[in-house]
């Protein structure tokens, strides 16, 4: 009895091994009648930069079947498809998507063959865009004091502490020989001197929201009211 019950144990046991290989391969011949599925080879790195109201999204890809892509953002209600330019392999392809409301966006690339088929997987990535509410944030620099030299007619403005994501100052005025003149200031320049002045100082501070921002927002002119008389 020993014996047959053992028997009776190999025979179900083979009876089970060959069900599940015919499982298999039933499961193996459905997705061969299917046909073989060939996807487009995905972006393989990309990159947004803020603007003011836009974006500047920059990507690469390296398969030569990816002819078109496709973005997405605000959860698929906005999509743009755009021709994929031939280029070498290490070139990227840069695309300004414009008229964006001020905001985070979360965004989905696809790349398709010609014939837009055989979509890619996702590449997701996400980037900010700058506006009027970023703006209306935007102080001017400080000036601690002014000191003016009548006989050289030069004068020196020294500036308060630098402000977080300013990128400088832009002065104008006019000189005594009646010409307008701009001058840049650095962030962290504690002074600065103005030459030959006349008349009309104005200045006002420049913001890059993000180290890569591709527009640069600027505070409005601001007067620089001076407590001394200087020559006409």
């Amino acid at each position: 009895m020993k014996l047959s019950h053992f028997y009776f144990i190999c025979i179900m046991l083979l009876i089970c091994v060959f069900s599940a290989c015919s499982d298999m391969n039933d499961l193996h011949d459905q997705y061969l009648r299917q046909g073989e599925f060939i996807y487009t080879g995905h972006v393989d790195s990309a990159k947004c930069f803020a603007g003011n109201n836009k974006i500047l999204l920059r990507y690469w890809t390296s398969d030569p079947k990816a002819k078109k892509l496709l973005v997405y953002w605000s959860s698929r209600s906005d999509s743009l498809l755009l021709d994929i330019p031939e280029k070498n392999i290490r070139d990227s392809t840069e695309v300004y998507i414009t008229n964006m409301e001020e905001g985070s966006y979360y965004f989905e690339l696809f790349t398709f063959n010609k014939e837009l088929k055989n979509r890619s997987v996702a590449h997701n990535i996400e980037g900010n865009v700058y506006g009027s509410s970023y703006q209306a944030t935007l102080r001017d620099r400080g000036i601690k004091s002014i000191s003016y030299d009548a006989a050289t007619e030069n004068l020196i403005i020294y500036w308060s502490g630098s402000i977080q994501n300013s990128v400088g100052n832009e002065i104008t005025y006019r000189s005594n020989t009646d010409e307008i003149i701009y001058k840049w200031v650095l962030p962290n320049d504690k002074e600065t001197l103005l030459e030959n002045i006349s008349n009309d100082v104005n200045y006002r501070t420049a913001f890059l929201p993000e180290t890569n921002a591709i527009d640069t927002f600027y505070t409005n002119w601001k007067k620089v009211e001076l407590n001394f008389p200087l020559k006409e």
